[in-house]
């Protein structure tokens, strides 16, 4: 899978900086790994549902904010939100807990989320995310987060988390 994910990057001539490192569970494994020299927002990506699983979310989100659900809900209308599952995430996402980033659109063909992107990224220079392996982080102008969804052709706005 990070393959296509490395695929869609060169396709839209992005250019961006690997980083190789031991497994990033976690956003104080990710930290670790960039080091504090990292001068962009490094993301973390939330996968979440509503109630009844009508409607899934791939949240992008600057690794140092927490996100509040429950206001999140509100803001989107939306029944009682919570974490997807492993099945949902390999079935709408094609990745498993740990690796999820925005970078997994690129192994599905036709999105069944909706991306939600923190309007911080709109203001940042540089961002950070994994190409559907934790092992690896890849740094690129955040810029072009925008022109990767599109491409992927899927539904998404910026919100404020």
């Amino acid at each position: 899978m990070k393959d296509k994910a490395y695929a869609l990057l060169h396709d839209l001539n992005i250019e961006y900086v690997k980083h190789e490192h031991e497994p990033a569970f976690t956003c104080a494994d990710s930290n670790r790994c960039l080091g504090n020299d990292f001068d962009g927002l490094d993301a973390k990506s939330l996968f979440i549902r509503n109630k009844n699983k009508s409607q899934f979310y791939l949240v992008l989100v600057p690794i140092h904010k927490q996100v509040d659900l429950k206001g999140l809900q509100e803001t989107l209308k939306e029944t009682r939100m919570s974490f997807g599952s492993d099945d949902d995430l390999m079935e709408k996402l094609r990745a498993c807990r740990g690796s999820v980033s925005l970078l997994n659109l690129a192994s599905v063909e036709k999105p069944k989320v909706i991306v939600l992107v923190d309007d911080d990224f709109s203001s940042a220079n540089k961002t950070a995310f994994h190409p559907n392996d934790n092992m690896e982080t890849v740094v690129f102008n955040a810029s072009e987060i925008a022109r990767i969804l599109d491409h992927v052709k899927v539904e998404w706005r910026t919100v404020k988390l």
